[in-house]
């Protein structure tokens, strides 16, 4: 990948405010995609998954201001 990925205190907040089996499933899955490009939501529950669609958007939506802001 050749951007960075802004991980903002919201971001942060939001995966420490999940139970710590969702924690670890949910950023591992953040990881495996915005990292490594894998598609690493096979395996989370429909739980984890709403929390996951909800924490990449605000990496996602984190990630395009701060470079809008610096630009």
């Amino acid at each position: 990948m050749n951007s960075a990925i802004y991980l903002s205190p919201r971001v942060i907040n939001t995966l420490n405010a999940l139970p710590e089996n969702d924690r670890i499933a949910v950023a591992s899955a953040i990881t495996g995609e915005l990292i490594l490009g894998d598609r690493a939501t096979d395996h989370l529950t429909p739980m984890q998954t709403l929390a996951y669609a909800i924490i990449r958007r605000y990496v996602v939506s984190d990630t395009h201001r701060v470079e809008r802001a610096i630009s």
